[in-house]
């Protein structure tokens, strides 16, 4: 496979993955749905580190032998976040 397809396939699989990410960080940074006592837009802001982690899975599903693994790791990438950060937040 050359390296321009892999990169192709790797920013198509992004585009869904990310939105996915975006949602799941947005649902918790506002306080899920019964958490949201106050004014506040987001009251857990640390819950927006959940995007540079999945970009991380991004950059890895770019390289040579880590398409398939960084593809699977992208779509994981909000509940991996949650399941090894949850008790550090």
């Amino acid at each position: 496979m050359t390296k321009g397809k892999r990169i192709s396939i790797a920013l198509i699989n992004a585009i869904p993955s990310g939105l996915l990410t975006l949602l799941i960080a947005l649902f918790f940074a506002s306080g899920t749905i019964a958490e949201n006592y106050t004014d506040e837009t987001f009251v857990a802001p640390q819950f927006f580190w959940m995007i540079p982690f999945w970009a991380l899975f991004v950059v890895i599903a770019c390289f040579k032998r880590c398409l398939i693994i960084g593809i699977v790791l992208m779509y994981l990438a909000p509940f991996i976040f949650l399941f090894l950060f949850m008790r550090l937040l």
